[in-house]
């Protein structure tokens, strides 16, 4: 063990060494005994390790991690923290499954790591020594799950070798790129599709998979086209992020025994699992339960930004992003990604704030985005509103908590089949001030009657065509 003025080691049997006793040093060797026994009797029931493998732990720097085939060097925050030297134990093992390192599959071994931690202790949760947060599986959907550098740095899922960086984060010291970033973000999405994939398999198909695991993790044949791609670079973080779980995707086929059945039932069911996940070959479309569209700048200290992280952290069923001119918030992470990255965004609802400057808004532009919008007037960040009741309950608890508000909400579906003859209305809300049901324009809506709800604090119109469901001005 490590410190800062001295070193104590503890020799091996084998080496004939003497050691001072040192109860710091006894406590942390019964400690790495009992964590690491059934991960060493299970790892040695499918291969033996072929070198024995060096502890170091680091009192000088607590949060450092470092692993290769012969040793482990780990910070003592680590080391007290649920996960980190199991895993260190796995990922030196599956090293000694192969003859040299392959830097393009440095993910494909985050997450056969996870996999053996998952079959051992029959659960993943890598804790964070600093916020004592852990990781948990099947919670990952792509797009959402793409980080940049300091939502990286937030996640519980990033590498233990990143600790230590992530912990002195500045931008000067945080080096690593976008392309290693979106990598490694897709870790959850992909070790939660592997492991689930595995699990809805038979038992006996599980049996096969395990008794050849090991070779399985060995040295692969990548074809010459398959090698170059693993190595390509991208610019879009959506195509990073989408090329590093095809490169997964490449290592399990590259394996000289994926042609067992087992292994392609595996193959296959991973597919799927990924494909439930939004993983796609139209990548670059994102669909979302609810966007929020600023078309301004947001700042992320803002009321509006604060108030629906929140929300969408007691949410997290739903798929929620924020917009604005430039950019898309995936959330209850600060993630962001260039709205170029994009070739098609989609909602179920999206909520368009309309700053009071703008003299006309195109509602067809969002036909193709949306299922429904709903317009509210003004766009001041400032505003303290109930999000929470959005997300849980919907838009009419929604406008019954935040009743300051004024809103048009449409069925945009029902009004682009009457487009035509409303072309000329570039503004909703001064249509909806006039509420005479003899106007042109909601006769074109078949409105008969305007009620006004007390529950909702809003009209509603009894109509044939129900293009504005409700609104209030």
């Amino acid at each position: 063990m490590d410190g800062q003025k001295k070193s104590t080691f503890l020799y091996s049997c084998q080496s004939g060494g003497r050691a001072d006793y040192s109860v710091e040093i006894e406590k942390t060797l019964v400690d790495v005994e009992q964590r690491l026994f059934k991960v060493e009797a299970v790892l040695s029931s499918m291969t033996s390790f072929k070198q024995p493998i060096h502890l170091i732990v680091r009192g000088d720097r607590p949060l450092y991690f470092n692993v290769n085939r012969r040793q482990i060097e780990i910070g003592k925050n680590l080391l007290s923290s649920e996960a980190h030297l199991e895993r260190a134990l796995i990922k030196s093992w599956i090293y000694q499954q192969r003859q040299q390192q392959n830097p393009a599959t440095a993910l494909s071994d985050e997450v056969m790591t996870d996999f053996l931690y998952y079959l051992i202790k029959g659960q993943l949760n890598v804790e964070d020594p600093l916020t004592r947060i852990q990781t948990r599986i099947g919670t990952a959907l792509w797009p959402q799950v793409l980080k940049n550098a300091e939502t990286y740095c937030d996640s519980a899922w990033k590498l233990s070798e990143d600790y230590e960086k992530c912990h002195t984060f500045n931008t000067e010291m945080m080096t690593m790129s976008q392309e290693r970033i979106s990598e490694l973000s897709v870790r959850p999405l992909v070790s939660s599709s592997f492991i689930i994939a595995y699990k809805k398999l038979s038992f006996h198909q599980q049996k096969i998979i395990l008794s050849r695991l090991s070779d399985f993790l060995g040295d692969r044949d990548f074809t010459s086209d398959k090698a170059i791609e693993m190595i390509l670079k991208e610019s879009n973080p959506l195509q990073q992020g989408m090329r590093a779980i095809r490169n997964f995707s490449n290592f399990v086929l590259a394996s000289h025994i994926v042609d067992i059945n087992e292994y392609q039932q595996l193959y296959a069911q991973l597919t799927l699992e990924l494909q439930s996940s939004g993983v796609s070959d139209s990548f670059a479309e994102a669909y979302f339960d609810y966007i929020f569209e600023i078309p301004d700048k947001v700042s992320v200290q803002s009321d509006f930004f604060k108030n629906l992280e929140k929300a969408a952290l007691q949410n997290m069923n739903l798929q929620v992003a924020i917009k604005d001119k430039n950019s898309i918030w995936i959330l209850p992470s600060k993630t962001y990604l260039p709205i170029q990255s994009f070739d098609r965004i989609k909602s179920r609802q999206t909520v368009f704030f309309a700053c009071l400057n703008l003299k006309e808004i195109k509602v067809s532009d969002f036909f193709e985005k949306a299922e429904k919008l709903m317009m509210i007037k003004g766009c001041d960040q400032s505003m303290a509103l109930d999000f929470s009741s959005l997300l849980k309950y919907g838009v009419k608890d929604f406008v019954k908590q935040n009743n300051q508000i004024k809103f048009v909400q449409m069925h945009l579906p029902s009004l682009e089949m009457k487009q035509k003859e409303l072309s000329h209305v570039n503004n909703f809300f001064n249509l909806v001030e006039n509420r005479d049901v003899n106007s042109p324009e909601f006769r074109t809506l078949g409105w008969t009657q305007i009620q006004w709800s007390d529950d909702y604090h809003a009209y509603k119109p009894k109509a044939a065509i129900e293009a504005i469901e409700f609104f209030r001005n």
